[in-house]
């Protein structure tokens, strides 16, 4: 019996050292809370306001990652435990994928694969657009991910989701497909097709095609420009195009978005220009922009300086933001925050 016993014993280190070698289960992060020290709409006798952000989290993003991987099959489950929301909440990610080989691999839950997504955007001061108004992520709330890599620098994505539809017929017409191709030393070509409803992670996305290209062919610069071409009546085509470029200690980012079509006149909601310059001891910043500068009545500039400090796996950002309508007997709207923000 004692023999047995330290046969079992030896097996099972045995084991959890081969487990050890081939699987990882890793523990990470991502969050950003802004405390609003001041801010003020600018009207006649309104109160000053403090608070906390961003408003799409529970006043604040607080995240955490558990993954697990290995050389064929993983899993991941990301959630939030935000401020204000009293409960942990869903992260980007409650999955599992099978990896059958170096060509294919299959994704069930809830995931997100940005491997199309557009290349650059993010919440700065003045500009609340993400990547995906560049090109969308393929990102089911609960579906299935199919990814093909039959060739070096191809990708091919189709995804359905059962988020919030179990009728098969409904569950395919909202299929996304999507491809891209990478153009050695020129850039990254992709297209993709988004059905009536699908994810309703972001609140559904109507019918449409969507196109896009990124640019890196010049030294320092990175291009992405977008298209959306819609398929549902009443909708708008969408153009939206960043750049950044890089040289030295500056870095500017500019970007623009533009609409046509569904019953509405030409719009140009957007064109912004922020610029920054690393010191020894952080970087500083400004960032601006008009927006709406087709409407009559509607148009406004937005500013915002900063000043930005790396620590490791995050950073500190002190910054003013100041909106000025151009709108006859409009207020000068402003607000100070300071934000925390991290990765793991």
């Amino acid at each position: 019996m004692q023999k047995f016993l330290k046969a079992a014993a030896i097996a099972t280190v045995m084991a959890l050292v081969a487990t050890a070698a081939f699987a990882q289960i890793t523990v990470g992060g991502w969050g950003r809370i802004d405390f609003v020290a001041l801010s003020s709409s600018g009207a006649e006798g309104a109160d000053l306001i403090t608070n906390m952000g961003p408003g799409w989290g529970g006043k604040g993003r607080v995240g955490v990652k558990i993954d697990g991987n290995s050389d064929n099959i993983g899993f991941s489950s990301h959630f939030n435990t935000d401020p204000t929301n009293g409960n942990l909440g869903f992260g980007d990610h409650a999955k599992v994928y099978l990896r059958f080989n170096d060509m294919f691999m299959l994704t069930y839950g809830r995931a997100e694969d940005q491997t199309l997504r557009g290349k650059l955007g993010g919440y700065t001061l003045i500009d609340s657009r993400d990547e995906d108004a560049l090109f969308r992520r393929i990102y089911p709330g609960a579906g299935v991910i199919l990814a093909v890599t039959p060739v070096d620098g191809f990708y091919f994505g189709a995804s359905v989701d059962m988020a919030d539809k179990t009728v098969t017929e409904d569950v395919f017409r909202a299929i996304q497909v999507g491809a891209g191709y990478t153009i050695d030393g020129i850039g990254f070509v992709r297209a993709q097709y988004i059905g009536e409803g699908f994810s309703q992670v972001n609140g559904g996305s109507p019918q449409c095609m969507e196109v896009a290209f990124q640019i890196t062919a010049v030294d320092g610069l990175n291009a992405d420009i977008g298209a959306t071409i819609a398929l549902a009546e009443n909708t708008a085509h969408t153009v939206d195009l960043a750049a950044s470029y890089k040289l030295d200690s500056l870095d500017f980012l500019f970007r623009t978005a533009m609409a046509l079509g569904g019953g509405a006149d030409f719009a140009l909601s957007q064109v912004t220009l922020s610029g920054s310059y690393a010191l020894d001891f952080a970087s500083i910043g400004l960032e601006v922009g008009a927006y709406n500068l087709l409407v009559e009545d509607g148009m406004s500039l937005q500013f915002a300086p900063y000043i930005r400090k790396g620590y490791g796996n995050g950073y500190f950002r002190a910054g003013m933001k100041g909106t000025l309508p151009l709108a006859e007997n409009a207020n000068f709207a402003w607000e100070i925050p300071l934000r925390i923000e991290y990765w793991f």
